[in-house]
């Protein structure tokens, strides 16, 4: 039963994503950080607005130790999406929304909740080929597996821990396809010109179709 569950959820998963060779679709329950909301428009009349998004997740270390962070991410709505919206977008506002990873979220649909809440939902889906393998090692004494997942020009990070990056490093190989479902990370890289908010993703399942 549950083999038949994993394959029915990775057909589905590739079907919706069949029309990109890689593809990280997101699914969302944040918070509004950013304070200028504003919608604009571009110079061809097409809306946009653009917002900071905020969710926390906690865990327990190896210690029993409860541990948190909390991950900022740019969300980028464009035309009807964007003028769709029914009230103005504040600070503290919680939104929920449905998107694509490329470098910021492009919401393809946000729902504005409004009151503040401290449930997050974040739930990412991504698939591609594999460009790179970085050597399994222990984190937390925990098993650890690094990949570039897609393109060479749009090549997601994936953390894989634990179980599954134990199987995972005994079937992977370069040039395969996976599909790997987790949540979006991120954290500010400081750069010459600032700084950069690098986003990854942390895989809890993974599974390979080719």
């Amino acid at each position: 039963m549950a083999q038949f569950c994993i394959l029915w959820a990775v057909r589905r998963i590739t079907k919706s994503m069949k029309s990109n060779l890689s593809q990280c679709q997101v699914n969302m329950l944040a918070n509004v950080v950013s304070k200028d909301n504003t919608l604009r428009f571009f110079a061809d009349g097409q809306a946009v607005l653009n917002l900071d998004v905020l969710t926390k997740k906690s865990w327990q270390n190896g210690q029993g130790e409860t541990q948190s962070k909390d991950d900022y991410f740019s969300v980028r709505l464009l035309g009807e999406v964007a003028q769709s919206l029914l009230a103005p977008v504040a600070a503290g506002d919680s939104v929920y929304l449905q998107g694509s990873l490329n470098k910021v979220i492009d919401a393809k649909q946000m729902t504005l909740v409004k009151k503040p809440n401290k449930l997050y939902w974040n739930r990412a889906y991504h698939q591609g080929e594999v460009t790179a393998i970085k050597t399994l090692t222990s984190v937390n004494n925990s098993a650890y597996l690094q990949l570039a997942v897609g393109t060479d020009s749009d090549a997601l990070q994936v953390n894989l821990r634990g179980k599954t990056a134990s199987i995972m490093q005994n079937q992977l190989q370069l040039g395969q396809h996976i599909i790997v479902e987790g949540a979006l990370a991120s954290r500010s890289v400081k750069t010459n010109n600032g700084y950069d908010r690098q986003v990854w993703l942390d895989g809890h399942t993974a599974v390979t179709t080719s």
